[in-house]
């Protein structure tokens, strides 16, 4: 809802949100709609790169870029400002449909803090058409989120089993999100962790380590050949908690040979990691898994986001490992 009546300005309408986000309406006549949404929604590079082509004709955004002796580039794809560069060169790359995903590899249940069972989670999942789910509840230290213990764990394994049984066309992994602590060990014993097939591995406190310590701390984990996936790399939490001081350039240049993936969380609170890390990730190498870090089955339609993550990125659908059947995605795991 608006929050006030809109402010007209010469060529268009200001207003702003009950939260304080300002809202332009800008006016235009039919003809030249293409061109403003090209400069009214940027970025400023990637107009510049078109502007240096020819002028901004008449017409829808399509149109335009024919005009310009280009395919039309996709709005996630223009924060990159060598877009225009690598099109003319290369054409546009494959990139992450929404239909292309074929599981979440980080939810959580009731046996931590989430707020619906195994059951209700694997129903929503498979109302989503996924064929398989894993569920990564936290692990013994983070006790402000019921983190399981061995046994828990061991139990919730035994419930998932019985549940697998239910099905031929979808599967529950055992898995968890493991914190990493302090000195980089996992919250998990190495032979509990080789009985689950995913392990997410999280920092979730000591945030304000020196970079170098950080970076040595999520190195260590990573290097643990039990550990899958590297979950929201910093940390941070939009608006509320700034990411982790880590020394980026080191963490990629060690990381990529460890195999593990990174995650592109989709939690709107998290968005982690950034696009233009995960593009450098995915460049020399490595793979992503998008997540929705789902606490209830509403929130694991927060994988669109995770979509629009990689989109940014240029990922392409092979470089993901929800995106790959199962088989495929268990012998990676192993």
């Amino acid at each position: 809802s608006l929050l006030d009546t809109p402010f007209q300005t010469a060529d268009g309408w200001l207003t702003h949100t009950a939260r304080g986000c300002p809202v332009y309406f800008h006016r235009t006549e039919p003809g030249f709609i293409g061109r403003t949404m090209i400069e009214w929604t940027g970025p400023e590079g990637h107009v510049s790169a078109l502007k240096a082509r020819g002028e901004l004709g008449l017409g829808d955004e399509t149109d335009i870029y024919r005009t310009l002796g280009l395919p039309w580039i996709p709005p996630e794809l223009r924060s990159w400002d060598g877009a225009v560069a690598w099109v003319e060169q290369h054409g546009l790359p494959p990139l992450v449909e929404a239909d292309r995903i074929l599981g979440d590899l980080h939810a959580h249940t009731t046996f931590s803090d989430g707020a619906n069972s195994l059951e209700e989670m694997a129903a929503a999942a498979r109302q989503k058409g996924y064929r398989y789910l894993a569920i990564t509840d936290h692990s013994q230290s983070l006790k402000v989120a019921r983190g399981l213990s061995p046994q828990g764990l061991m139990e919730q394994g035994r419930q998932i089993d019985e549940l697998n049984r239910q099905w031929d066309d979808f599967r529950l992994l055992k898995g968890t999100e493991c914190d990493i602590l302090t000195d980089g060990r996992m919250d998990f014993p190495d032979e509990v962790l080789a009985e689950l097939d995913v392990v997410v591995a999280s920092v979730h406190g000591q945030f304000d380590l020196p970079a170098e310590q950080q970076t040595d701390r999520i190195l260590t984990a990573m290097r643990n050949p039990h550990v899958d996936i590297i979950g929201h790399l910093t940390g941070r939490l939009l608006l509320k908690r700034s990411g982790l001081a880590v020394n980026w350039e080191r963490l990629l240049a060690a990381g990529i040979g460890t195999g593990t993936a990174l995650e592109m969380n989709g939690s709107p609170h998290r968005l982690d990691a950034s696009p233009e890390k995960a593009m450098q990730w995915i460049r020399q190498g490595g793979r992503v898994s998008l997540d929705s870090d789902s606490h209830t089955i509403g929130e694991l339609s927060y994988m669109r986001h995770g979509i629009r993550l990689a989109r940014r990125a240029w990922v392409p659908p092979d470089r993901v490992l929800n995106a790959q059947p199962w088989p495929v995605l268990q012998e990676w795991l192993r």
